[in-house]
């Protein structure tokens, strides 16, 4: 036996809750738990399931919206072009005037007047015309307007549409484009 006083016995100090009052006492280890361990959480057949029916949906959704936003920018583009080349013709009808015209009824080798033409650089080449306007045919008509004052005009009318079986006629809604100009004789 050793001589040394018996080591007096401190009582635990009880655990505090974050309230300050002493925390409830853990129930015991057996409660919950299988076989001793903890009990593992993890996602069951359905909830996985579940899950991957919402991602897809939501993936499915995604891949619409990008395709609607492609359709719509392709039409936009094409209609665009189809404009710029109904307006090309007018112009230069306009900057050549109705004197000219009235003189020159079947039109410029480049713009004919009166038959389909395939848009294409043709002897021009430096308008800078992109490849897609290839794609495009266009119809110049001209017709001459009077009315009982003998005030006399010329109509100028293009119509474009897309060619046959090309891409252009995919991606546009609409079947053709059509621009008018009047064209006025100059005062004397």
């Amino acid at each position: 036996m050793s001589d040394r006083p018996p080591r007096a016995v401190c009582p635990r100090r009880p655990r505090l809750a974050p309230s300050g009052r002493p925390a409830r006492p853990s129930s015991s280890p057996a409660i919950g738990r299988r076989g001793g361990r903890a009990p593992r959480r993890a996602f069951t057949l359905i909830e996985v399931l579940v899950a991957m029916i919402f991602l897809s949906l939501a993936l499915l959704s995604l891949m619409w919206m990008n395709q609607a936003s492609t359709r719509g920018a392709m039409d936009a583009y094409y209609e665009f072009l189809g404009q710029s080349l109904a307006q090309e013709p007018l112009e230069v009808y306009r900057a050549l005037g109705y004197d000219w015209l009235a003189r020159n009824p079947s039109g410029l080798p480049d713009l004919p007047i009166g038959a389909w033409q395939d848009v294409s650089d043709g002897p021009t080449p430096d308008l800078g015309r992109p490849a897609e306007a290839g794609f495009f045919s266009r119809l110049i008509e001209t017709a001459r307007i009077t009315d009982g004052t003998g005030l006399s005009a010329l109509r100028l009318t293009v119509t474009v549409r897309p060619r046959q079986l090309g891409r252009v006629e995919a991606w546009l809604t609409r079947n053709q484009i059509t621009r008018t100009a009047l064209l006025f004789p100059r005062p004397p």
